[in-house]
Formats: structure tokens, C-alpha cells, sequence
């Protein structure tokens, strides 16, 4: 066989366009808009996700280290075959490597899924909800909702929390699921989770007049065991919530000539009285 020279792109990645949107009824009802585009947003006047502002805002060195390695092993483990010029063989192995992601985040999907059902009949998913429970019945008293959405219309941004509970020890907390493979006994807390989380925490506020705490779980992906708990101290809430501040401008004002400013043209207030207050 004589193999003839194909051209390539040389772009084998292609930009991650994705966001997450929400869009506030007029009755304060807020409804998830995942297949909305910022073009879309304009018109309709729709809120980013503290998810989508971290990941366009701030680098995440640990999930660029994950990405990374889940790509070279990916190249290693799979050699070029004959025919392949540089355009399929790198769409293959990247298709390799995003399939891990995919099956991580699946597994992390299923296991939110059965904290929030109390529950599952998935065998392989299970022996993971089984090893949460003893935790959540040591320390949780009662849950005050799960997979609630809040949004602030002063800063323009919605999203949807885990859990908002009350603690046996630690009163209202703002609860955050996260699952990841945890190496020799110690769980990643991302600088990202108190930033997210101290948002929920101050949306609740806002609309209830209570400010709860924040707790970030950990739950290991691979092997089933006791999840792994971070409690953020006030100093920590109130520090995340103004770099949260701080993200949310830069977003707004990164978006086109004029930016986008779902709540009309702001400027972060570091002044307010309950981020100090915080319990």
C-alpha cells in the first residue's frame, strides 16, 4: 500500500463553547436554559452559572493536570495506526480520552442522583450511597431542600445547589456534593468550591434573610468509603464571596465591547454587612 500526504488542520481541539444558563420568570420562578447561547441570553436576559463564570474566569491547575494526563495516557495506550493521518488519529485518541471524562462524570452524575433519592436499584452505584449514608445520618437533621435553584438579581447570576440542610452540629449549611478519585486518604478541595458555594450561601440570604454556612463533601469515585467533609470557616465564606464578586464583574465585563450585564452595569460591593456577619 502507498500511502499519500494529507494536508491537516493541525487544530485538533475544538473550543468549549458551553455554558449554563437560567432565565428568571417574572413570578421569581427560575428555569434552567442549558441549551441557551450567550447570543440568547442577551435577548432574553438570562443568568450565567457560577459554574460557567469559573471555568471561562479562573484557571483550574488540578483539572488541567487531570486533562492533561487523561490525553498522554490516551496518545501512549493507542498507538497510530497505518492509514491514520494527524487529523484522525488525534480525533480518535481524543475521542478516547473524552470518554473518560465522560465516564467520570456519569458515575458522579449517578452518585448525586442516588443522595438525592435516598436511594438506588444500580448495583454498581450502591455500595457508594451506602458508604455516604452513615455519614449523613451522624450529621444531617433534616434537609431543607435538594437540587434547589437560587438566583441574585443584583449580580445577574443563578444556578442550581446540591443541598441546603440543617447540621446537627453546624446549623444551616449550603451543601455541595463533590466525587473524585481520592488518592492515599486525602480528598482535592478545589480553591473553586468555597467561591461557588459562598454565592448559594448569600443568594439564600437575600431571599430568606438567614445566611447559611458552607460545606464542601467529598466522595471518593472509586472505591466506596466515608465521604471526606471541608467546613469553610467565616473568614474563608466571606474571602470566597468577594473573589466570587470579583469573577462575576470580570465575566460581565469580558463579554463583547460592552460586556454583558444581565443585572444592569455593577460594581462589586465589598462593603456589605452581611458577608461580615457571617455565622
Amino acid at each position: 500500500m502507498i500511502l499519500k500526504a494529507i494536508k491537516t488542520s493541525q487544530q485538533f481541539v475544538k473550543e468549549d463553547a458551553s455554558a449554563h444558563w437560567y432565565g428568571v420568570q417574572p413570578d421569581g420562578t427560575i428555569v434552567s436554559r442549558h441549551d441557551a447561547d450567550l447570543r440568547v441570553a442577551r435577548k432574553e436576559r438570562l443568568y450565567p452559572s457560577p459554574t460557567t463564570i469559573e471555568k471561562d474566569i479562573r484557571a483550574n491547575p488540578s483539572l488541567s493536570r487531570w486533562i492533561k494526563n487523561e490525553v498522554a495516557k490516551a496518545f501512549v495506550n493507542n498507538p497510530r495506526l497505518p492509514e491514520e493521518n494527524d487529523d484522525v488519529y488525534a480525533a480518535r485518541v481524543l475521542q478516547v480520552a473524552d470518554s473518560r471524562r465522560d465516564h467520570a462524570a456519569t458515575r458522579g452524575t449517578a452518585i448525586h442522583k442516588a443522595i438525592e433519592n435516598e436511594g438506588t436499584d444500580d448495583p454498581v452505584i450502591l455500595p457508594f450511597y451506602e458508604a455516604y449514608r452513615p455519614w449523613h445520618e451522624e450529621n444531617i437533621e433534616t434537609t431543607v431542600g435538594s437540587e434547589v435553584k437560587m438566583a441574585d438579581d443584583s449580580i445577574g447570576v443563578a444556578g442550581t445547589t446540591d443541598r441546603v440542610v440543617m447540621h446537627k452540629k453546624h446549623g444551616l449549611l449550603v451543601l455541595d456534593y463533590k466525587t473524585q478519585q481520592v488518592k492515599d486518604g486525602k480528598a482535592s478541595f478545589w480553591e473553586s468550591f468555597p467561591r461557588q458555594l459562598s454565592f448559594y450561601a448569600g443568594a439564600y440570604y437575600r431571599k430568606h434573610g438567614v445566611l447559611p454556612g458552607i460545606m464542601s463533601v467529598v466522595i471518593d469515585s472509586q472505591n466506596p468509603s466515608r465521604p471526606y467533609e471541608k467546613l469553610y470557616t467565616k473568614e474563608q465564606q466571606a474571602h470566597a464571596y468577594r473573589e466570587f464578586l470579583c469573577n462575576v464583574w470580570l465575566w460581565c465585563a469580558s463579554k463583547g465591547k460592552d460586556g454583558y450585564w444581565p443585572a444592569g452595569n455593577w460594581l462589586p460591593n465589598f462593603g456589605a454587612k452581611w458577608i461580615d456577619a457571617l455565622p
